[in-house]
């Protein structure tokens, strides 16, 4: 059987951002997190990974010393992502351009 290539027919981005690439310790928490599948090349690509990885990274907010910005976004990312439904193993992905 084998890995099949589907075209992507729509691809909708989220009204925010997370983190700014190179702007502080959330996104280098998110692209070395151990479970992060990182695919970024230059300037950009995508990072994936499991939603608990967020959960992870506000649990950690201090020993991080991340920002009080860094931690309102993070909370209101979580929530949403919560209200979609999905459950602490699904992979949660972001593209940086």
């Amino acid at each position: 059987m084998g890995i099949r290539a589907h075209r992507v027919k729509k691809l909708e981005y989220a009204d925010h951002t997370l983190f700014k690439r190179g702007a502080g310790n959330l996104g280098d928490f998110l692209e070395d997190h151990e479970e992060t599948n990182n695919q970024i090349n230059g300037e950009g690509g995508q990072i994936e990974f499991p939603f608990s990885v967020l959960k992870e990274a506000l649990e950690k907010a201090e020993e991080l010393k991340l920002d009080d910005y860094d931690i309102e976004t993070l909370k209101a990312e979580i929530d949403t992502i919560e209200k979609e439904g999905k459950d602490d193993d699904d992979y949660i992905i972001y593209h940086l351009f």
